[in-house]
């Protein structure tokens, strides 16, 4: 299962409650929280607790039409294949 919270920057008051299941996670789950317009402040526990037991992940600013090809090109330099449609989920 993946789980994705957009603009997650918009609960800076509440998304501190997620460090007890960063901490202890579902194995059968991906957690994906994007933020739009801000710089992760590293010094918070929670992200501190995803880079201890997961992945925290930067990337510049993309635009919509180039979502695809960035999954594409990231895959691929792991030797990963998608479905095209998936890309576009």
């Amino acid at each position: 299962t993946v789980v994705i919270v957009k603009e997650a920057q918009d609960l800076s008051r509440t998304i501190e409650n997620l460090v007890s299941y960063v901490e202890n996670p579902l194995e059968s789950t991906v957690l994906v929280l994007c933020y739009k317009y801000k710089t992760l402040d590293k010094r918070k526990k929670l992200i501190k607790s995803i880079a201890k037991k997961g992945v925290v992940f930067e990337s510049k600013k993309l635009y919509e039409n180039q979502v695809g090809d960035w999954i594409s090109g990231i895959l691929k330099g792991k030797k990963y294949q998608i479905d095209p449609k998936a890309i576009h989920m």
